[in-house]
């Protein structure tokens, strides 16, 4: 089980000072992976990381940009890539995502290739479309590159909303997605440890993406307790 925990863009430096501080008395595991914003990745130093995005581009003359050999030289080891805030709010669409893929594949960082449907194709039983539409992008890629990727599927109708897939229904779409694509598969979507609990042992499960639970600290703990003792 891999778990990324997804701050997106929240903390200050000092919380973030606080937050460490707490988090360095436990002892870590490799499969508990930390994505703070691009600013406090330095801070995690000795830490398992991952960018919460990748730039599209190599080293160069792009303001704002940060490049995936800039990320490299953090320490930076997993690149989310596709969430739907950044396909939603950036317009990031399957041309900009495969150069994000591509980016890291040159680098070594594995990436973590967010997928899903939005309420309304939930609602229309269109899941397998959209996400039929959106594994297409593999079509880009050798297969023995495409098999690095690790998979992230995320409802956008669960994130941030406290609700969740149901259990027998997850079961079954993360078997469809295993006969579509050959990669490890996260689940996100309002993750709490009681979903992590109900949902961890199902096979073709491979771990978690973890988004409002990553900011609380004794949440943190306790998933490293729950870690240390698989």
């Amino acid at each position: 089980m891999i778990y990324v925990l997804n701050q997106k863009s929240n903390m200050t430096l000092s919380l973030q000072e606080q937050y460490l501080k707490e988090i360095r008395k436990y002892p870590q595991s490799e499969n508990l992976v930390y994505a703070p914003s691009f600013c406090y990745l330095p801070l995690y130093q000795g830490l398992p990381l991952a960018s919460q995005d990748i730039s599209m581009y190599q080293m160069g003359a792009y303001t704002g940009e940060i490049s995936s050999k800039s990320l490299k030289s953090l320490g930076v080891s997993y690149a989310i890539i596709g969430h739907s805030e950044r396909r939603g709010y950036f317009k990031e669409d399957e041309t900009i995502l495969c150069e994000k893929l591509k980016r890291a594949f040159e680098e070594g960082i594995t990436p973590i290739l967010c997928i899903g449907e939005s309420e309304e194709a939930y609602k229309n039983k269109k899941t397998q479309e959209v996400l039929k539409e959106e594994l297409s992008i593999q079509r880009f890629f050798p297969q023995e590159m495409w098999k690095k990727v690790i998979l992230a599927y995320e409802p956008i109708w669960a994130i941030g909303t406290g609700k969740s897939i149901q259990k027998e229904k997850l079961e079954t779409l993360l078997s469809w997605i295993k006969e579509e694509t050959d990669c490890s598969i996260l689940y996100g979507g309002s993750v709490n440890l009681e979903t992590i609990s109900s949902f961890k042992n199902l096979k073709n499960l491979d771990g978690f993406l973890i988004g409002g639970m990553s900011l609380d600290v004794e949440k943190v703990k306790k998933l490293l307790d729950m870690n240390k003792s698989q």
